[in-house]
């Protein structure tokens, strides 16, 4: 098992959900970046944002599930936007 898996299932068996309340902080600053400056590549906003990629993905991936970006595939990369 790799120090990844063990950081995470020592987090589940805490069940101080405190992984929930990071990837929630990280989607509104996320949130705020993309409403102030509009389109950037994901990589641009993993690298704006002071969070680890892995937290920043996952924190995207929320947004997402909640309907509030539009992902927009350009020969660049793939750019995100709020809807």
């Amino acid at each position: 098992m790799v120090l990844h898996e063990r950081m995470v299932l020592k987090n589940k068996k805490e069940g101080d959900g405190s992984m929930i309340e990071e990837i929630g902080t990280v989607a509104g600053e996320i949130w705020n970046l993309l409403s102030e400056r509009g389109e950037l590549s994901i990589s641009g906003v993993v690298s704006e944002i002071k969070a680890s990629p892995s937290t920043a993905y996952m924190s995207l991936g929320w947004l997402a599930r909640e309907d509030k970006l539009e992902f927009v595939k350009k020969s660049r990369g793939v750019f995100v936007r709020p809807k």
